[in-house]
């Protein structure tokens, strides 16, 4: 359905107003109502060509011709590619005539131009400018004749396009992409957008927005032309990347309780967070700070025994989530930057591995240098190699409290890890078990009536190793989004799939909470991940650590609404 809307100001009025040419003019010149300056391509100032357009629409008498319908042949370069439906116009032509005269060009004049048009029929005498419709029309009611205005002076290119599309854009008979592709072949002849919009009398808003539309992929016209796909959604979708607007609109289709304003604003959220992460690698490297891209192909498998446990400062460089009275960065510190989702993390590595015996006791807690040039950093206690590294000087006490620090904060790391893992395969456990309807119900509701806003496509991967349903198998060249091809997939799995499938993503969103921010090892849990943590002790098999107890002490009355308590358990 076309979109409903006028002409602007002056070109509205030129457009109706009778005389805006003479009737005397000769073909092939260019007619110019008095006051007209500004010429368009193609020797005719864009006021001339509304004016020609009136003067075509409402001539005198002398203008006027009768020939065969026959003889004539639409435009091939006619913005409208469909006429539509001519019953009702076919009926009134056969009651009682063409009224209107079709505005034409003589052949010769319209092949002047383009040599190689191929018209229909291939002998026609004259081609259509305007009254496309009623030239359908009467030949679908049989009129042998038809009135007609020869227009050469409209003939050229620029000229031609022009006046269909205006003619189109006056009677509104355009579909937006018609309007897009007619304002893209101006654009395409060095037209502006403020020349377009000048020469149709259409706002310079509009016009850009039209000939934004001719970004969009072809599954996404479709559903355009179709009605499926707005034009307020269509723009909003091309706030994206071009690479990202068929996925973006699929994901949309599939998730339609986000709608395509919730799905663009995402992306976006997460389009920035990377820039903002490419900005901080730059600013580091400028600071002087190695970077890495992968931990684990950096570090191999053991690579969380690298990771430095606390904040650091860089100077000059604005830091995600530090604390301004944080240390300064050690030199032989290493910086990884992640984005997850609309959010930037910085963490911080050495090549100096950490080894323990035993997660969260601190027992064998060493630091052993990686390759040459991997002993920087604090050297522990009772060694060598520093200034007052045996003297009893001052920094020596110094540095002693600054490596028990650092060795607390790696242990409590440590056991955080150790409990992350632990309660990664409590989780596995919950789904892939008997999974009670009603503890489903209550996993879900808490996540949809706590976190209304959960962003599957940063957990699905790790509910699908816990649903036993690889993400791997939909990452093919034949799936364009393979989240959302998997989420599709489990939802038509069957009930007991699609429950174990709802409470994984779920419980993964919450994991992914849990493990998120600076403090990440030591702030205080919400009333929610206190009722998750207990959940997965219930029900789960999982074993409580000592500052799970702590944490969830801190939390009076979190147990409300959560499974039944269970002795051994903290309420």
């Amino acid at each position: 359905m076309a979109t409903k809307r006028g002409l602007q100001g002056a070109a509205a009025a030129r457009i109706g107003r009778r005389g805006g040419a003479s009737p005397a003019t000769a073909p092939g010149e260019a007619r110019t109502p008095a006051g007209g300056d500004g010429a368009s391509a193609g020797g005719a100032p864009a006021a001339g060509i509304l004016g020609a357009i009136a003067a075509a629409v409402e001539p005198s008498g002398a203008d006027r011709v009768e020939v065969e319908v026959a003889r004539l042949a639409p435009n091939p370069e006619n913005p409208r590619g469909d006429v539509g439906d001519v019953t009702e116009i076919a009926a009134s032509i056969a009651e009682a005539g063409v009224l209107q005269p079709l505005v034409v060009v003589t052949r010769a004049a319209y092949l002047a131009t383009r040599p190689d048009a191929v018209l229909d029929p291939a002998d026609a005498e004259w081609i259509v400018l305007i009254g496309h419709r009623r030239r359908a029309g009467a030949l679908h009611a049989g009129v042998a004749t038809v009135p007609i205005i020869v227009r050469d002076d409209l003939a050229d290119v620029d000229n031609a396009l022009i006046t269909m599309l205006v003619e189109n854009l006056q009677r509104q008979d355009l579909s937006p992409m018609e309007e897009a592709a007619a304002f893209g072949r101006l654009r395409e002849r060095g037209w502006s957008e403020r020349k377009i919009a000048t020469g149709t009398g259409v706002s310079p808003g509009q016009v850009h927005k039209r000939l934004s539309l001719l970004r969009l992929p072809a599954k996404l016209v479709t559903a355009l032309t179709a009605g499926d796909l707005t034009i307020a959604d269509a723009l909003r979708l091309l706030e994206l990347p071009d690479d990202e607007l068929s996925s973006a609109w699929a994901q949309a289709t599939k998730e339609n309780w986000r709608g395509v304003r919730g799905v663009v604003e995402s992306r976006l959220a997460t389009l920035r967070a990377r820039e903002r992460a490419e900005q901080l690698r730059a600013a580091l490297t400028t600071a002087g700070i190695e970077l890495i891209d992968d931990p684990e192909t950096e570090f191999g498998a053991q690579y969380w025994h690298h990771k430095l446990t606390r904040d650091y400062t860089v100077p000059g460089v604005e830091l995600p989530d530090t604390a301004q009275d944080a240390p300064a960065a050690p030199d032989d510190a290493l910086a990884h930057v992640a984005t997850y989702g609309p959010n930037v993390r910085l963490t911080w590595y050495t090549r100096q591995l950490r080894e323990h015996t035993s997660p969260g006791t601190g027992e064998g807690d060493n630091f052993v240098p990686v390759g040459p040039g991997a002993s920087g950093g604090s050297t522990p206690a009772g060694t060598t190699g520093g200034p007052g590294g045996a003297t009893g000087e001052p920094d020596d006490e110094q540095a002693r409290e600054r490596e028990e620090q650092r060795r607390a904060e790696q242990r409590r790391a440590d056991a955080a890890r150790a409990a992350a893992d632990a309660r990664d395969s409590a989780c596995a456990r919950l789904v892939t078990g008997q999974l009670d309807p009603e503890l489903a119900v209550e996993i879900l509701a808490d996540t949809l009536l706590v976190d209304h806003s959960v962003e599957p496509y940063e957990v699905v991967d790790r509910a699908a190793e816990w649903v036993g349903a690889p993400l791997a198998e939909f990452d093919r060249d034949d799936i364009e989004d393979p989240i959302s091809a998997w989420l599709e997939a489990q939802a038509g799995a069957g009930r007991l799939p699609v429950r174990r499938a709802a409470v994984a993503v779920a419980l993964a969103e919450i994991e992914n909470a849990l493990g998120w921010g600076a403090t990440w090892t030591t702030r205080a849990w919400t009333a929610r991940e206190c009722r998750h943590v207990r959940r997965l002790a219930v029900h789960a098999g999982y074993d409580l650590t000592p500052d799970d107890e702590r944490r969830l002490g801190t939390q009076e009355g979190a147990s409300s609404g959560s499974a039944p308590h269970v002795e051994g358990t903290p309420r």
